[in-house]
């Protein structure tokens, strides 16, 4: 809810690049860190990451396809099956 009005006030490009930024802090501290307290916050992160990427590219999806709500809903569960099989 907070990303995706940020998203609207200051662009969705913003945070389409925020949740790349974010996914790959988390993906390269992942491999190096040995702190499980680190390890938590880089899980929270990628959390982030998620969100931001939701907030920027959801709503673009659906001004492309022309307010079509089903594509938009085929797209999620394409997306939340590809971010539970490869975590």
């Amino acid at each position: 809810f907070i990303l995706g009005n940020l998203s609207d006030r200051f662009g969705r490009k913003v945070f389409v690049n925020l949740g790349m930024a974010c996914y790959f802090t988390f993906f390269v501290g992942m491999a190096l860190v040995t702190n499980i307290q680190l390890a938590y916050g880089l899980a929270i992160l990628a959390g982030i990451a998620n969100s931001a990427l939701d907030a920027g590219t959801y709503t673009t999806f659906i001004e492309m396809g022309g307010r079509q709500g089903s594509a938009n809903v085929l797209l999620k569960a394409f997306m939340s099956a590809g971010e539970f099989l490869l975590p």
